[in-house]
């Protein structure tokens, strides 16, 4: 017959095979969480418990498991960040979030994982994103470098990335798609919209760099607001699109100032 989890020598996960047992007795979890250190604590017994079911749940294998796991790991260390006040501290927080899954946009076949590669090129450009937020609070603390403001350029450039290899999971013959599935519009209108804004952000001395980066925060503008015109119906996202279409306006008069110069 088949054998019980509990019959044999092989079992991954004893303490859950025994039935009598509550995994949980093991750890002292408070039913409110108000102090850092309290969150520190059950961080690192969740991270025990990742870690042991990443041993099991290998990429090669278990690819969605895997992945899941990742995003529960990336969600506890998104915990952590409300109960730390250090812009540095909050820094190497993202990181890590960021580090848990990057390399898989090179690892996983997009014919057999496109949707988990679009969950993760939106995550990383708004991980990219908020990375930037953070460096920019202490560039202002410290007064803006040129390292910081090239170090900000260059999470801006990976944010953009990011969002653009998810915008590119919807292209159809390498063309933007006319029409979008409903139940990925609010998140491709976002990324579109945060494409936009991040560009507009980067900022370089060669004028004609400067100029290309507007005209693509130009392009993507324009695009969100010819779709609301296309979509007079629409339902979501109705203030940025209003910001949309304020800023195809006004970033040609400050593409043409720049080529003044």
């Amino acid at each position: 017959g088949t054998a019980h989890p509990s019959d044999g020598d092989d079992v991954i996960f004893p303490e859950l095979a025994n039935k009598s047992m509550n995994l949980w007795f093991n750890y002292n979890i408070p039913s409110v969480i108000n102090a850092p250190q309290q969150a520190k604590d059950l961080f690192l017994d969740t991270m025990k418990c990742f870690d042991k079911a990443k041993e099991y749940y290998v990429l090669d294998g278990f690819v969605t498991e895997h992945f899941n796991i990742l995003q529960d790991i990336s969600r506890a260390y998104a915990g952590l960040i409300g109960f730390e006040e250090d812009l540095d501290r909050i820094c190497k927080i993202i990181k890590r979030r960021i580090d848990l899954i990057e390399n898989l946009v090179n690892e996983l076949n997009p014919q057999h994982f496109l949707f988990m590669l679009m969950q993760i090129t939106f995550k990383l450009g708004e991980l990219y994103s908020d990375l930037v937020d953070v460096k920019m609070k202490i560039a202002e603390t410290d007064g803006g470098s040129r390292g910081q403001i090239k170090k900000i350029n260059e999470l801006l450039s990976k944010s953009c990335r990011y969002y653009q290899k998810f915008l590119e999971c919807f292209q159809v013959k390498g063309k933007d798609p006319e029409e979008i599935d409903p139940d990925h519009l609010e998140a491709y209108l976002l990324a579109r919209f945060s494409l936009a804004r991040l560009c507009g952000k980067i900022t370089v001395e060669q004028i004609d760099l400067q100029t290309k980066m507007l005209q693509q925060s130009l392009y993507h503008y324009k695009w969100l607001s010819s779709y609301a015109d296309k979509h007079p119906d629409l339902q979501m996202f109705k203030e940025e699109l209003q910001v949309c279409k304020q800023m195809a306006e006004l970033l040609p008069i400050k593409i043409n100032n720049l080529a003044a110069l």
